[in-house]
């Protein structure tokens, strides 16, 4: 068996560290800009059931005598506006407020 030195060891266990943080920041990173496409915040999109804004109230159809709220985004301009607002500090960011 092969005896490795220190060096070897701190470059290997390096690379699997790195490796593993991949594994959680590709999808944290996905998230952040399918966030930033649509114009929402994580904890808007999490509890949007309680900011009136995001609901879409359907009217009852004859059969049924039920409404039903759906999610709707009254922020989203579209995905080029989205990341444009999102990248120039000069334009107004709507409900965001932060640069």
């Amino acid at each position: 068996m092969m005896q490795r030195n220190l060096s070897e060891n701190l470059v290997i266990s390096t690379l699997l560290f790195s490796m593993v943080q991949v594994l959680w920041q590709v999808p944290f990173l996905i998230w952040h800009m399918y966030c930033i496409c649509c114009n929402i915040r994580t904890e808007e999109w999490v509890n949007w059931k309680n900011y009136p804004e995001f609901h879409l109230v359907i009217q009852p159809q004859q059969d049924n005598t039920f409404t039903e709220t759906r999610f709707t985004n009254p922020y989203d301009k579209g995905i080029v506006n989205n990341i444009r607002q999102f990248l120039t500090p000069g334009l107004q960011r709507g409900h965001l407020g932060v640069l």
